[in-house]
């Protein structure tokens, strides 16, 4: 990966670049008008259960094996302040560091910077987004990368807004390299506020337009939201990226997207690809069906699934996508596993010093939960785990190296081998920023 980034880098540099105020003039010029909009960060400050990360897992020789981990970072008032990611070595059993972000917020709660950083030994900087607003709304987010110490502008979203509705019009993904060609995706909406259609088009100017692909979306009837849920997740698509917001936590509920790609020849849409979602019985999103059209059958042909399974208490536990082959069988090939945890007060005496230090998947558990540190244990000390009384039940060792993220694998069962009873544990260890605790829930 590190290398990849490299070649990236390096051919990059021998592109034209602007700088920040060459941007920002370019940018200004464009015509929309503006009009104000609150945009929130993301909070959780009024929530009890918060979701603190996911192990995603792959499906190899008839078995679950780990690919990566994420999760996620808070700040004192709630708000994620960053995320943390790493990669398993299989060759080596270990995890290893690979990405991390961090959040800067305006005073009010607005995005400011997202800075990124990749690991090699240490933490690098690799690049930062940049929020530029118009009073209170989005106008830009800018993009750069960073390579030996120098900052390089890479690109801009540009928002353009409706003059009467004051909704989102367009966002254009501008490049500034050579030879780039520039995205746009425009977008109308029905009656509540929600979009009903997506079009992406493309441009070598920036002056005449190509259409590309379209999706027309449907909503489930149960669907409540309306534009301030679209523009926030937008906005936090490009902020956070879909680590933070994996589609199934959308805050609308889609029942059907159509796509269609544009015929340049025969200048017409042609239909290309669907995605349906189903939905329980307590209208939770159940499945997603990916399929694609074959124009010579006519027909359209299932290729993929995504199937969300819930826990006992309603949240959801895990994802699980599927390949689907010319028969209809389904093969498993990658999962995530949603670990949560009980938002603590800072004035709580068993509050964990930011960043939270420990995620444990799945989260409730029944046979098994796996353990992750994302900051390091002190040298030789232990990571404990004690029932609803304190009574410590178990001791897992910590081999820890200072440049080594720490995973533990607890399988329910005390120090003589004997499963524990159901019910509320405590996961604690001592961290070189202090103590860290960590609640979780075994189920029958």
């Amino acid at each position: 990966m590190i290398i990849a980034l490299i070649i990236m880098l390096l051919c990059s540099l021998t592109a034209l670049a602007y700088t920040r105020e060459e941007l920002l003039d370019k940018l200004q010029s464009s015509h929309f008008s503006i009009k104000d909009f609150k945009l929130g960060g993301v909070s959780t400050t009024n929530r009890p259960i918060r979701l603190s990360g996911y192990l995603e897992q792959i499906y190899i020789t008839n078995d679950w094996e780990n690919s990566n981990a994420f999760g996620y970072l808070f700040d004192t008032q709630g708000r994620i302040s960053g995320w943390i990611t790493k990669v398993w070595n299989n060759e080596d059993q270990l995890w290893q560091w690979d990405w991390k972000q961090s959040i800067s917020y305006l005073p009010d709660g607005r995005y400011d910077r997202i800075d990124q950083f990749y690991y090699d030994g240490e933490w690098l900087a690799s690049g930062y987004l940049e929020f530029v607003y118009n009073g209170t709304q989005v106008d830009f987010i800018i993009s750069y990368f960073v390579w030996e110490e120098e900052e390089y502008l890479s690109s801009a979203a540009v928002f353009g807004y409706n003059p009467q509705s004051t909704h989102v019009e367009y966002i254009t993904q501008m490049s500034y390299w050579e030879d780039r060609y520039v995205f746009r995706r425009q977008f109308t909406y029905d009656d509540q506020g929600r979009p009903n259609a997506t079009v992406f088009s493309y441009s070598w100017d920036g002056i005449d337009w190509q259409d590309d692909q379209r999706t027309n979306i449907s909503y489930h009837a149960s669907d409540t939201s309306g534009y301030s849920h679209f523009y926030d997740f937008v906005i936090n698509e490009y902020a956070l990226s879909n680590y933070v917001l994996p589609q199934m936590f959308m805050p609308f509920k889609v029942s059907l997207e159509l796509g269609s790609y544009y015929d340049v020849e025969f200048s017409t849409w042609v239909q290309s690809h669907r995605t349906e979602y189903l939905y329980d019985q307590d209208n939770r999103l159940e499945y997603k069906d990916l399929s694609y059209y074959e124009s010579w059958e006519q027909d359209w042909v299932h290729s993929n699934r995504f199937a969300y399974q819930y826990s006992d208490d309603g949240l959801l536990d895990n994802t699980i996508y599927y390949y689907v082959d010319y028969d209809g069988n389904l093969y498993e090939s990658s999962k995530w596993n949603f670990s949560y945890e009980e938002y603590v007060h800072t004035d709580d005496e068993n509050h964990s010093p930011a960043p939270v230090a420990i995620n444990a998947y799945p989260n409730p558990f029944r046979e098994g939960v796996q353990i992750l540190l994302s900051i390091s244990p002190k040298a030789n000390s232990a990571l404990g785990i004690y029932n609803a009384r304190g009574q410590k039940v178990r001791t897992l060792s910590s081999t820890a190296t200072a440049n080594t993220p720490t995973s533990f694998y607890w399988d329910g069962k005390d120090e003589k081998g004997i499963s524990v009873c159901n019910g509320i544990y405590w996961i604690k260890t001592q961290t070189e920023t202090g103590p860290a605790v960590r609640k979780i829930l075994k189920l029958r």
